[in-house]
């Protein structure tokens, strides 16, 4: 059963896709099922050339991948030669249709902030969260970021319009956030020489003009997050803090202060290093949960005590998740891999070659991807 498509879920996720930075027309229905369960499907028409790269990175970030505040990924199919009704053409059209199943959410933080689910200019005034929810908040997308860092994946395009969230108390301001929308999620440490559709407000200094070659990786999710940390304090992207944060290192605790009176000193240290202008020197997603600035945390916020628990073990590395056994010390994996032959290591080193091409990897990029294979 398909619900209204003004149902608050759909519209979330809509809001959110990728899709209206490369011009798809993707449609979103919530359904229901048999049980009353509710999920968000995303229909997409392919084209020739099949399903897009945007959902094979999304799909296959999230294969695998289950945490209380990541928007799971439930169910994926392709339909061949469906015929489907064009409304615009009233016509029936044949075609390859992809349909994603995904965690139905109420409401983003977008709205929560700003009140509207579409994205706003820096001159709109929103909502400044109380300092409990602001630390929940925080604790929740790091927590989320840790996760996908751990198994070698980067969001690539964090924002608040891209964290939806479900209510469990509106009136208590309980949100339940899940980390929405890999579609720009980037191949991780490798030197890249495309242009992902980053906001400036958003890109970390490594991410500027100026480097010809992009580095992108868990140091991007940090500043953005770090990005969003500060325009959850303020209530809107004030033009004054976001000039001082590409200063941040020059910028003495004085000023800092003055500009951010509503961060307390914990937040504004959590908020300097997260905002290191050098990738290397920023705080990881693991390290900045044991930030004194959450402490006692768990005894005042019911969402993460339940959620997210101090006993909850941490996310598993992406090596020991696929083969926890090959990848040990003195182990030689090519030995026990009798099945492996000549055709299909050409095969393998032709799809490298494709992908190289399609994301615009460097040559050094392509060249060590290989050697590594030898």
């Amino acid at each position: 059963k398909i619900e209204s498509p003004d149902d608050p879920g759909s519209s979330c996720w809509a809001a959110s896709s990728t899709s209206r930075e490369e011009g798809k027309h993707d449609k979103w229905h919530t359904a229901i099922a048999p049980g009353g369960d509710r999920t968000v499907v995303l229909v997409r028409k392919c084209n020739e050339e099949g399903v897009s790269y945007d959902i094979v990175r999304w799909v296959g970030c999230l294969q695998g991948m289950y945490h209380p505040c990541i928007a799971a990924l439930q169910m994926m199919r392709a339909a061949h030669d469906l015929q489907v009704w064009n409304e615009e053409k009233e016509e029936e059209t044949i075609g390859t249709w992809m349909h994603a199943g995904f965690e139905h959410v109420d409401t983003s933080l977008q709205k929560i902030v700003y009140g509207t689910l579409e994205r706003t200019s820096h001159t709109v005034i929103g909502r400044a969260l109380p300092s409990v929810m602001l630390r929940s908040f925080m604790y929740q997308l790091l927590s989320a970021l840790a996760c996908c860092h751990a198994r070698g994946i980067s969001h690539g395009n964090l924002a608040p319009y891209r964290v939806l969230a479900v209510e469990l108390n509106k009136d208590l301001d309980q949100y339940l956030l899940k980390l929405a929308d890999f579609g720009f999620s980037p191949p991780a440490a490798a030197l890249c020489n495309e242009e992902l559709p980053i906001r400036p407000s958003r890109a970390s200094p490594e991410l500027s003009q100026e480097h010809k070659f992009k580095r992108y990786g868990p140091a991007n999710d940090i500043w953005a997050l770090g990005t969003v940390f500060a325009e959850m304090a303020c209530g809107n992207r004030d033009p004054t803090v976001y000039m001082m944060i590409q200063e941040l290192d020059a910028t003495d605790d004085h000023t800092m202060e003055a500009n951010l009176p509503m961060m307390s000193h914990n937040a504004r240290d959590l908020l300097r290093k997260m905002l290191r202008n050098e990738p290397q020197d920023r705080l990881s997603a693991a390290d900045a949960l044991c930030h004194p600035y959450f402490e006692g945390l768990h005894d005042e916020c019911a969402v993460v005590a339940r959620y997210l628990p101090d006993s909850m073990p941490p996310p598993p590395q992406f090596l020991k998740v696929r083969s926890w056994d090959q990848w040990a010390p003195m182990v030689d994996f090519m030995a026990r891999q009798p099945d492996l032959n000549a055709r299909m290591w050409t095969i393998l080193y032709d799809w490298l070659s494709v992908v190289s091409y399609k994301f615009k990897f460097v040559p050094r990029s392509l060249q060590l991807a290989c050697n590594f294979m030898l």
